[in-house]
């Protein structure tokens, strides 16, 4: 009898429980425990709460991101996507979060705004909130919003990419350059890439860029220089002089990233610049080499990997195959990531109707 009376009354209570209280109990079940979370049936547990609070929508939002501050970062990649599945409804919270004194919280904040954002949601309200974080005291925080600012939809992010350059922090200012290679790409007037849903930068804002990112090519760090080299290839002939400047990096990672910006700035694909370079003597130039001889080779792969706006560059028949004994002797490379990479270019090359015959 008494048993029967405890499940009624659960049951009732049951039937009487918000969404808001139905959210918390679910978030506690993936928050749980180390000890819960070191039982392979866990994740089972986990799995079934996430898709009731993507059930509960908006609903569920507050003791979502109350989740985010908890120290193990599977809860925030659990909590992540039905975060951002709320949509516009959890752009203000978010915001609210980024000033919350949990840092794990405000780093999930974060990737969930930046979430919303590449889902084309508007993160207007949370742009103020986003812009202070780039002046958090930790230095994660600060790379975490760059990518934010970069979906933001006006021009005020490059402004801020553009001082983030300058950071103490090398990360921090090599996630600068990348996102600003990733606006000249995307962003750019014209870009090949339709499911971009923010309008485009200006010509002028590019301009802006450009001489910035020359200038940090200089930079002391080699992670920095890298990201620099990379999204120099956004940029065309104008700046070929300064990618091959930067294929005499000292660093191997930089001459890598310069290569595939010349590759891409080339009219003739720079194939000649290519094999020559699988004589570097480090494996990632040689890598980035023979995978670039591939992708030039195969028209589709060139087309889905050329962001920039036409035209694309136009290889002659007897340049691509004369790649062929270089690839021949690096397919037996001592690098098992340069073997790989040098067979399928050649792969590519034979099946290639641009082939030499």
């Amino acid at each position: 009898m008494r048993v029967s009376l405890i499940c009624l009354v659960l049951l009732t209570f049951a039937g009487c429980e918000s969404p808001a209280d139905k959210a918390e109990w679910l978030v506690e079940q993936i928050v749980a425990t180390p000890s819960d979370w070191a039982r392979p049936e866990h994740k089972r547990t986990v799995a079934e709460a996430k898709d009731e609070l993507l059930q509960l929508g908006p609903a569920a939002l507050l003791a979502m991101i109350n989740g985010l501050g908890n120290d193990n970062r599977f809860v925030g990649m659990w909590l992540l996507e039905p975060i951002v599945a709320a949509g516009d409804s959890a752009v203000e919270p978010l915001a609210a979060a980024l000033m919350d004194e949990n840092a794990n919280r405000r780093q999930w904040a974060l990737l969930a705004i930046t979430g919303l954002a590449t889902k084309g949601v508007d993160i207007s309200a949370a742009i103020p909130a986003i812009l202070q974080c780039t002046g958090d005291a930790d230095a994660e925080i600060r790379a975490l919003s760059l990518p934010a600012i970069s979906c933001a939809q006006h021009d005020r992010g490059v402004t801020q990419l553009i001082s983030s350059l300058n950071d103490p922090d090398e990360h921090v200012q090599s996630e600068a350059a990348k996102y600003l290679g990733v606006i000249a790409t995307i962003r750019a007037p014209g870009a090949l890439i339709k499911e971009d849903t923010h309008p485009p930068v200006t010509h002028d804002v590019l301009a802006d860029i450009k001489p910035i990112l020359l200038s940090a090519l200089s930079d002391e760090s080699a992670i920095v220089r890298c990201e620099v080299a990379n999204a120099l290839g956004e940029f065309g002939p104008s700046v070929e002089s300064a990618v091959r400047q930067a294929m005499m990096d000292s660093d191997a990672h930089v001459r890598a990233a310069a290569l595939r910006s010349l590759a891409c700035i080339r009219t003739d694909g720079a194939v000649e610049d290519l094999i020559d370079s699988l004589d570097d003597r480090a494996a990632p130039v040689r890598f980035q080499a023979a995978t670039w001889l591939g992708v030039l080779a195969d028209p589709d792969t060139l087309v889905l990997s050329r962001l920039r706006p036409p035209p694309l560059p136009e290889i002659q028949p007897q340049a691509i195959s004369s790649a062929i004994p270089t690839l021949d002797a690096a397919a037996n490379d001592n690098d098992p990531g340069v073997r790989k990479a040098a067979t399928n270019a050649l792969k590519a090359i034979r099946r290639s109707p641009t082939k030499g015959k």
